[in-house]
């Protein structure tokens, strides 16, 4: 899942953008602003190999980078950005995720896949695949064990 370090710049307009549609709920602006971040991704507005910014990010919702930096490390600890040693976070590529350093993006892609089930049953099919893929995971490590 790891990202190439210097992908394509974020526009500044799409940034500008997605800071109209912040929430004007009482919630705290790091998590606002995480959640924008989050819902671009999700949707493809942000798309692996972008780079975001701290100053960049903070310009276009108008506030400190310190919310920035929060609603950064929150994304990143979740799987849907990598940090640069240059105070840049790319968008990471969960297609390219491997095991298990990448644990947070495939829980990322189990959570979205079962957000998309449109049905209960389509649910609780996803649910079953994903069940019997943690029981043979567990039986794997258990023959390791042996």
């Amino acid at each position: 899942m790891h990202a190439k370090p210097h992908g394509r710049k974020v526009r500044l307009d799409t940034l500008a953008q997605l800071a109209t549609q912040i929430s004007t709920q009482d919630a705290p602006q790091h998590k606002a602003i995480a959640l924008q971040l989050r819902t671009a991704i999700v949707e493809g507005i942000l798309q692996p190999g972008d780079n975001l910014t701290q100053q960049a990010i903070a310009n276009a919702f108008g506030v400190s980078r310190m919310p920035v930096r929060e609603a950064l490390r929150t994304l990143e600890a979740q799987g849907y950005l990598q940090g640069d040693k240059h105070k840049a976070y790319v968008v990471t590529d969960v297609s390219a995720a491997t095991w298990p350093e990448d644990l947070p993006g495939l829980l990322r892609a189990v959570t979205e896949q079962y957000a998309a089930c449109e049905t209960e049953q389509a649910r609780q099919v996803f649910g079953h695949q994903v069940m019997e893929c943690l029981a043979s995971l567990n039986d794997l490590k258990t023959a390791r064990a042996s």
